[in-house]
C-alpha cells in the first residue's frame, strides 16, 4: 500500500495483554477493511524494447508472450527487428540471461518504468501466497 495512514483513536486493553495479541488484532481489522473496500494489488509495468535479428524474432515473441507481454509495435532497424512492448516487472527477472540464451547472445534490450496496472486474479493469489505462505 502506498500513501496510507492508519490511525487508532481508542484502544482499551487489560493488564497483561501482550504486544503479539494487539498486533494480531490490528492486522485482522486492517485485513477486513481492505477486503470490504474491494482493494486490488497493483504491479509495476515496464516499457520494453528488444532488438534482435529477424531469424530470432519468432522465438523472442514466443518468450515474451509467456511473460504476459503486450506487444505495441514491431519495427525494422537496419538488419534487425525492434519489438516495443509493455511487460510486468515480475516477468522480467532473469530476462537478460533468457534473451542471451534464445538468441545466441545477439539480441539486446532496454527497459524503463511505464506505469502500474492491476494484477489479474491468478497473479494476485500467487503474490499473496508468496508473501503469506498460504
Amino acid at each position: 500500500m502506498v500513501g496510507v495512514t492508519v490511525m487508532l483513536h481508542f484502544l482499551e486493553v487489560g493488564r497483561g495483554t501482550s504486544d503479539t495479541i494487539l498486533t494480531s488484532a490490528v492486522a485482522q481489522c486492517i485485513k477486513k477493511i481492505l477486503v470490504e473496500a474491494n482493494t486490488a494489488l497493483m504491479e509495476p509495468v515496464m516499457s520494453l524494447e528488444v532488438v534482435s535479428g529477424e531469424e530470432y524474432l519468432p522465438t523472442v515473441l514466443a518468450d515474451l508472450s509467456r511473460r504476459r507481454t503486450q506487444i505495441q509495435h514491431i519495427r525494422v532497424r537496419g538488419n534487425s527487428k525492434m519489438v516495443e512492448a509493455r511487460t510486468p516487472l515480475a516477468e522480467l527477472l532473469g530476462y537478460s540471461k533468457a534473451l542471451r540464451t534464445i538468441t545466441s547472445g545477439t539480441a539486446s534490450f532496454t527497459m524503463e518504468f511505464d506505469s502500474f496496472q492491476e494484477m489479474g486474479p491468478l497473479e494476485q493469489a500467487e503474490a499473496v501466497k508468496k508473501v503469506t505462505g498460504f
